[in-house]
């Protein structure tokens, strides 16, 4: 398959450890002429996508060996949950019980009394030795489980953040939320458990969930397996389903049970569980939970009928549990056409058939279909889970979730319990089923509010409601898919759980013993060169028949190649070529089927010397619609993807370990650590690259089966950015007056980027062709259209009249040269103002008069207007003329103020002061309205409207306490008036000022 990839002009980048999954990269061209399809742009829900238009096609000799093609487009799997509050955490304080509109939150201790778990954590059942791997493509912020854990009182978990590659960091509320969701439930219900965060960043053609998934299988990373995305199967292929079921079935086959939440749409997998309506699409599962090798887990809602007291405490016990006993379930259905189709999904597969272990319980539809889901849990707002997300719990506040998504790790936890008392079990539907099919489901009603299950049962079944969502086919009768009913259904499958039932009764269904062994007992090669083993599975001594499925193999822990082998008359042999480098002992594992258990051979002693690699570094950048191409040419400052691939000489295996990167020589970047696909590149790029030529090349360091490599350069070249000059100055000054030129220097360079490097060089400013001088400019701003850089220069001797002055950008090395339009400064001769007397007086209703004098120097010819509002410091109530208003030249004006004498009237009262307090209330109004407006915008608008129509009033003078109709005059004191003299053509202004004494 690789020789045929390569033929076509594909990079095979690597086989992975199970030799399930090839990784191989090319351009379209190289797509449509070798697999028949051809790559389209599209617009889905206001997003733009690149994808294949058809099914791939594989050669007819090719095609038994191959499961399907995985994936050609960017469409990213979507998070399975709802977010209460809108959004927005619930302020505690923690002791708070009942929650907006009578709901309750759901705490780990009120899922152990619910579901029973209580008995098991008094037996130190609570997940010890077990691991629980999460899948995810965010980052987390480890404080919130932390934080979690210590108000709940859980013990505090052992937790590895596993970056699959370079780490994409907490980017999306969404994905963290839904990241942080898995890590503290999972943990929550076992809270001795390891829990394994596995995060991957998304590459061009690969979801991040695809890479954390695949990591985690072919690295063995976990006993227990949580996923929390999704996508439907009448969006996929068969090809592209099989795929995804091999991956799984390699899980099973190693021993890791994988649990996949069913969806948050109801039977209407393809819709939004945000859209108002499905709108008569086609019912559709989650095509990740309808594998025959995972467990779907769907959800219920609790049922309190109108009796919260029954089941609730009013009070907070120890770890902040309230529930009282096991409540009534019904499905999760909180659709509506004004909210969403909010509920479990749920239905029949139409790419996968029914797997030998979904019979023998009531309800099972005979429909050779794999049905979903297989078992549920609480998924309702109504009882949310509640969270700790983005530091909340710091904060005493809570965020409320629900959805598959809080259903699914919360399993997984129950799963880990299980783990530790019987140790791994791989496809754990096996004994879930049998477990099913001897129950007395008649006893086993969880839906009924008078009669609770019995204390035997170990599946609470859920007989009320359904997952119909509005807009569906007959929506709203008894023959909207999907109805539940006794036993088994397409709405909660086998219903809730009993957990300490569950992990007590699970020892309880056995399967015919088997013994596994491997030949030859020894071996000893070189990485990627083949070795033929046997394997056989035989029932153990007297027993009967031929065990079937799936064996894999086992080195240290870590599945080898092939992931998995399946059994031909109890046996297989198989040439092996990626037995990891090292020494160490390869034992076979043998997954069980309905009749016959797992069992492990013995250890056979194995010797493998490492291959020579090849590493292959290149160049990509993205469109601004994000899709990547490969650079030859880019501008200084660009968003720049170095990437490195690594592969073996044979082919086989996927190199681990590390990449450093180095320019012309130079390393730069740091470690690079090579993802699952034996691939690393910079995931927010690079763009410090210099102008001009570059050579990049990548040096893996190694690991046990692959020696170090260097690759051949990758050559690209680097032009200086380009810039924009733009140049700003007054209109105009004085003769001699200080003239603050401005140039400011902006590139697209670094644009959308969180730091840069700013422009060196001079921007030099100049009168025609003579240089005034220059300035170096300096960064000022970086947003999302680029930087700008600032360069000012001072300049007191520009001559009179109108001076052209323009400014150029010398350049740099990285930033191209540029030239500012011109503007222009007029330059006036100057003139001063000055008064007669330093001091004139007035009695009070009299006036007052003083000469100002204007001179003007060599040249002055400019025109100044005067009027009332050229005075200023005038006392209240008085008023300021002029004679002449103008003056043209050098000559004298006369200014003149005139007073207002007081009457006796005004001694009743003052309209004055009742301005003044008038006033103090609209600014008291004022700032302490804008102190609240954060908080409620639209009211502190209307009172502020009144407050401000109230103050107008206050200060229009109306009544004042007293009498009316008497002035104070105008205020007798000391007070020093300016008289601002500005020519015409406003370039040059002064100011003369003098003292005016009220008698």
């Amino acid at each position: 398959m690789t020789g045929w990839l390569q033929n076509h002009g594909f990079q095979v980048n690597r086989v992975s450890h199970g030799r399930s999954v090839i990784e191989f990269s090319g351009v379209e061209s190289q797509v449509e002429s070798a697999l028949h399809t051809q790559i389209h742009q599209y617009l889905v829900n206001g997003e733009n996508h690149w994808a294949n238009a058809s099914d791939p096609q594989i050669p007819a000799a090719l095609a038994p060996a191959v499961a399907g093609v995985w994936s050609l487009h960017d469409f990213r799997k979507k998070p399975k949950l709802v977010v209460g509050n809108h959004g927005h955490p619930v302020a505690g304080p923690w002791t708070q019980t009942n929650l907006t509109s009578g709901k309750h939150g759901l705490m780990p201790a009120d899922y152990a009394t619910i579901y029973n778990i209580n008995p098991l954590y008094a037996a130190s059942i609570k997940g010890n030795g077990a691991t629980i791997a999460v899948v995810a493509r965010s980052n987390i912020d480890t404080g919130d489980l932390f934080d979690f854990r210590n108000v709940t009182g859980l013990q505090f978990p052992v937790l590895n953040i596993m970056n699959n590659g370079p780490d994409p960091g907490i980017f999306d509320d969404s994905e963290e939320f839904e990241a942080i969701l898995d890590a503290t439930w999972s943990g929550a219900i076992a809270p001795a458990a390891t829990i394994k965060f596995v995060v991957s960043a998304s590459t061009n053609t690969t979801d991040g969930v695809d890479l954390s998934e695949l990591y985690i299988i072919d690295n063995n990373v976990g006993d227990v397996m949580t996923e929390s995305f999704g996508t439907c199967e009448n969006g996929a292929s068969q090809q592209e389903a099989n795929a995804i079921s091999a991956l799984a079935e390699q899980a099973a086959a190693e021993g890791i049970t994988y649990m996949v939440s069913s969806g948050d749409s109801g039977a209407e997998g393809c819709v939004r569980p945000s859209s108002p309506s499905a709108n008569g699409t086609q019912p559709s599962v989650n095509i990740l939970a309808s594998s025959p090798f995972t467990i779907a887990v769907g959800g219920t809602m609790f049922n309190e009928n109108n009796s919260n007291a029954t089941y609730w405490n009013a009070s907070n016990g120890p770890g902040l549990g309230s529930a009282k006993s096991y409540i009534p379930e019904n499905v999760w259905n909180e659709s509506c056409t004004s909210c969403g189709l909010w509920s479990g999904g749920g239905g029949a597969s139409a790419l996968f058939s029914k797997p030998n272990w979904q019979f023998g319980v009531q309800g099972i539809p005979g429909d050779g279909a794999r049905d979903v889901p297989d078992v549920s849990l609480t998924a309702a707002i109504h009882d949310a889970y509640l969270l700790c997300f983005q530091r909340s719990c710091a904060n005493n506040s809570v965020y409320l979730v629900g959805g598959t998504s809080a259903s699914a790790p919360s399993f997984a936890g129950i799963m880990a319990l299980i783990v530790q008392q019987y140790g791994r079990q791989g496809q754990a539907n096996y004994v879930l089923y049998r477990l099913a099919a001897t129950e007395t489901l008649s006893q086993c009603n969880g839906s009924n509010n008078t009669t609770r299950p019995n204390s035997a049962c170990i599946f609470n079944d859920v007989t009320k409601g359904n997952n119909a969502v509005p807009g569906e086919v007959n929506y709203g009768t008894t023959s909207a898919k999907y109805q539940s009913d006794t036993g088994y259904d397409l709405a909660t499958g086998l219903g809730s759980v009993n957990v300490n039932n569950l992990v007590t009764k699970w020892g309880g269904v056995t399967f015919n013993a088997t013994n596994t062994t491997l030949a030859p007992n020894s071996i000893t090669a070189t990485h990627g060169s083949p070795v033929s083993l046997n394997i056989a599975v035989t029932p153990m001594a007297g027993g009967s028949g031929l065990p079937t499925g799936d064996v894999s193999l086992m080195t240290g822990g870590i599945p080898s190649n092939p992931g998995f082998l399946t059994l031909n008359n109890g046996s297989v042999t198989d040439p092996v070529n990626d037995l990891p480098g090292g020494s160490y002992a390869l034992t076979a594992r043998y997954g069980g089927d309905a009749n016959f258990a797992p069992s492990t051979s013995t250890g056979v002693a194995v010797n493998i010397s490492p291959e020579n690699s090849v590493t292959t570094a290149s160049i990509f950048s993205v469109t601004t619609n994000g899709v990547p191409f490969p650079l030859t040419t880019a501008s200084y400052g660009s968003f720049i993807y170095p990437r490195a691939d690594v592969a073996g000489v044979s082919q086989h295996g996927v190199p681990t370990g590390y990449v450093h990167f180095y320019d012309n020589g130079n390393q730069f970047s740091g470690v690079n650590v090579l993802n699952s696909e034996g691939n690393t590149a910079l995931p927010n790029g690079y763009s410090y690259f210099p102008a001009g030529p570059h050579s990049l090349t990548a040096a893996y360091t190694g690991d046990a089966s692959f020696h170090p490599s260097t690759s051949a350069p990758a050559t690209f070249t680097v032009t200086a950015a380009s810039t924009q000059l733009a140049l700003t100055a007054p209109q105009g000054a004085a003769q001699g007056g200080a003239v603050t030129l401005t140039a400011t220097l902006t590139s697209t360079a670094f644009a959308g980027q969180i730091s840069a490097n700013y422009p060196t060089g001079s921007v030099t400013f100049m009168i025609g062709n003579t240089p005034l001088g220059s300035a170096t400019p300096s960064g000022s701003n970086l947003d999302s259209h680029g930087i700008t850089s600032v360069a000012t220069f001072y300049v007191s001797s520009l001559p009179i009249g109108t001076n052209a002055i323009t400014a150029q950008y010398s350049g740099d090395t990285n930033y191209s040269a540029s030239s500012a339009s011109q503007v222009s400064v007029s330059i006036d001769a100057d003139f001063g103002i000055a008064p007669a007397n330093i001091s004139v007086s007035a009695t009070q209703g009299g006036s007052a008069s003083n000469t100002l004098t204007i001179t003007g120097q060599t040249g002055y010819n400019s025109t100044i207007n005067f009027s009332s509002v050229s005075c200023t410091g005038l006392p209240l109530l008085s008023s300021c003329s002029f004679s002449p208003v103008s003056v043209t030249g050098s000559g004298t004006t006369i200014v003149s103020v005139q007073t207002k004498a007081a009457t006796s009237a005004a001694l009743l009262g003052s309209p004055f002061h009742s301005s003044w307090r008038s006033l103090g209330l609209v600014f008291a109004g004022v700032f302490l309205l804008t102190f609240r407006r954060r908080y409620r915008s639209a009211g502190v608008f209307c009172v502020f409207a009144v407050t401000l129509a109230l103050g107008m009033s206050g200060c229009g003078g109306g009544s004042s306490g007293g009498g009316g109709g008497g002035s104070p005059g105008t205020p007798k004191g000391s007070y020093m008036v300016t008289v601002t003299a500005t020519t015409a053509d406003k370039v040059v202004s002064h100011t003369a000022s003098f003292s005016l004494v009220v008698q």
